[in-house]
């Protein structure tokens, strides 16, 4: 299973929120006080500035997922039949960014601020899974209907052949399978989107990557069914092709 990549950006964002904060140490008894509040300030200062660099990342990660959302929402790589689910689940991950944001406005400790960061990537990367996933599963549908069509074209063909009187065997039974390896296809590519669609703005970075490599192993069997479907498409094609005209 690979990891799930994080962003140049997005790693030096959290590398340079994890710098720690030492506190002024107290050179002699007469200064405690004065060091003290100076380490209090400093400290202070330093979150402070932590938490405009996370507020810069997560307005940026909001950003880059309301875009995948549009897309997602107009992108004729995304069929019909997933669009309102993959929409809402893209809503959700918007919603979950600017939650995170009103969170950090009330962090306390460098922690807080880590941690906002931290799954604002995670929500980020599972928007970019939902919707590379839902193209793919697009493609797999679209593949699939002109398939259907062209199987509706051929099998008049075969029923006229038949009717005439050819041996139509071989054509029908291809006919038969491509149907099978459509709808297998098709199931297949429900089964990705299902996996994705599962997805929260709260999941794991373990279980984004369980989704994707369930969605990706779905895609591919779909993929293996697809080019099944064309060779049958083929197989009569050519049987067609090879039928003779009634004598008139």
């Amino acid at each position: 299973m690979r990891p799930l990549p994080l962003t140049a950006a997005a790693v030096l964002s959290a590398a340079a929120l994890a710098v720690p904060v030492a506190p002024a140490l107290a050179a002699g008894h007469g200064h405690g006080h004065a060091n003290t509040h100076a380490g209090h300030a400093k400290t202070h200062d330093h979150l402070a500035q932590q938490e405009r660099g996370a507020s810069h990342a997560l307005a940026n990660q909001l950003r880059q997922v309301n875009r995948i959302a549009d897309r997602a929402a107009t992108s004729e790589r995304v069929s019909d039949v997933d669009r309102d689910g993959v929409s809402a689940e893209l809503q959700a991950d918007s919603d979950a960014l600017t939650a995170l944001a009103d969170q950090l406005a009330a962090a306390t400790t460098h922690h807080d601020v880590v941690a906002a960061v931290h799954q604002g990537v995670l929500v980020r990367a599972v928007a970019r899974t939902q919707f590379t996933v839902a193209a793919q599963a697009g493609h797999v549908r679209s593949e699939a209907d002109a398939l259907t069509t062209a199987a509706q074209d051929l099998q008049t063909q075969v029923d006229a052949a038949t009717a005439a009187g050819q041996d139509t065997t071989a054509a029908t039974a291809a006919l038969t399978d491509l149907a099978t390896q459509v709808t297998t296809a098709s199931a297949d590519a429900d089964a990705a989107i299902a996996a994705v669609v599962a997805l929260g703005p709260d999941s794991t970075r373990p279980q984004v990557n369980d989704a994707r490599d369930t969605a990706e192993a779905a895609l591919a069997d779909a993929e293996t069914a697809l080019e099944a479907a064309t060779l049958d498409q083929s197989t009569v094609e050519t049987a067609v092709a090879g039928f003779t005209a009634p004598t008139p």
